[in-house]
């Protein structure tokens, strides 16, 4: 039986508008995680809210793609990570899969790896974290260090 992904419950247009703080949480990290390898060619797999992209093209100068399954949310690309012939291989420098492949059955994981693997020269993966998090900033002496404590 062929997988076949589902949208999202909740219309695409509604999520779109809805702006957190975890969303800007999230866009720091994938923003920064990106820019250390220093790309000229980024893929977002997942539009979500869509702060990534801007970021990236309007501050950063970047080509960037977005590829999600569900076309409300208005992706340059339909489809899903598990299969995504529509890109060739290393098409990209980064491509990055945002709280994505939790939403697969573990039987597609290995295929939308590698995917990513293939399209992309890094795959830059994020899962949701199970249990309650804290992040903590300490900055001294105008240097940022950051550290994650996990709370049970």
């Amino acid at each position: 039986m062929a997988f076949e992904p589902q949208k999202m419950p909740e219309a695409a247009a509604d999520y779109a508008q809805r702006f957190s703080l975890t969303n800007f949480i999230n866009a720091y990290y994938q923003v920064r995680d990106i820019l250390a390898y220093e790309p000229r060619r980024v893929l977002l797999v997942g539009v979500g809210v869509g702060i990534e992209p801007i970021l990236l093209r309007e501050k950063f100068g970047l080509d960037v793609t977005t590829m999600d399954i569900d076309d409300g949310f208005a992706p340059d690309h339909v489809g899903s990570v598990h299969a995504m012939p529509m890109f060739g291989d290393a098409d990209f420098d980064v491509a990055v899969a945002s709280h994505v492949l939790e939403h697969l059955p573990w039987s597609q994981f290995d295929a939308a790896l590698g995917e990513l693997a293939r399209v992309a020269r890094h795959a830059v993966v994020y899962l949701p974290y199970g249990g309650k998090h804290l992040e903590l900033r300490l900055i001294y002496a105008q240097r940022a260090h950051e550290a994650a404590l996990a709370c049970h």
